[in-house]
């Protein structure tokens, strides 16, 4: 079944197409919203308001991911570089951990770090040499602050990426508890 939220049809002439509750309502009356705001219990001007403007933003999003899609990659190929950067997190985050587990000073951290941190970004395919992480590091950070490397989450703001990758997981999450009957997940 396609997605409700893709692909909206065009309004008919007094009509609306919405989406409320996560289900595309198209060419909806005025005798329809009515009967809907009732069943709803909700006001007829808030529910349309809302409905709308969740229509607005699929649209928005309807008009950006082609452009994603046909201009940086496919689907697979985006959660491809997802799965990468998922891994290096992790990967990292092992370092930091196995780091702080094996030293007791400071300065014997940042060296178990950096050392671990080498080994894991292995050997520059172009030169041969080891990567020099710190600097790879300083690089990208110098390149993020000059706006030559754009970060979504920066883009869409720290608060709502927080929340958007929060109310994803907790989505997913409840799905599975539903599908493990009830239990924790």
């Amino acid at each position: 079944m396609a997605n409700p939220q893709e692909d909206l049809p065009p309004t008919v002439e007094g009509k609306l197409t919405i989406i409320l509750n996560g289900q595309r309502i198209d060419n909806l009356t005025e005798d329809g919203i009515r009967t809907m705001a009732f069943f709803e219990g909700r006001d007829r001007e808030a529910l349309v308001a809302e409905a709308l403007a969740r229509k607005a933003k699929q649209d928005a999003v309807n008009i950006i991911r082609p452009k994603i899609r046909d201009r940086v990659g496919d689907t697979a190929s985006l959660l491809g570089t997802t799965a990468d950067a998922a891994q290096l997190s992790v990967a990292f985050a092992l370092a930091d951990i196995v780091a702080m587990e094996t030293t007791t000073t400071f300065a014997a951290y940042k060296t178990a770090k950096m050392t671990l941190l080498g080994a894991l970004a292995g050997v520059d395919h172009v030169t041969g040499n080891p990567v020099d992480v710190p600097t790879l590091a300083q690089d990208l950070i110098t390149k993020i602050q000059s706006g030559e490397i754009k970060l979504t989450a920066s883009l869409k703001g720290l608060v709502p990426a927080l929340e958007e990758i929060m109310g994803r997981s907790t989505g997913v999450a409840d799905i599975m508890i539903e599908a493990l009957g009830g239990g924790a997940a």
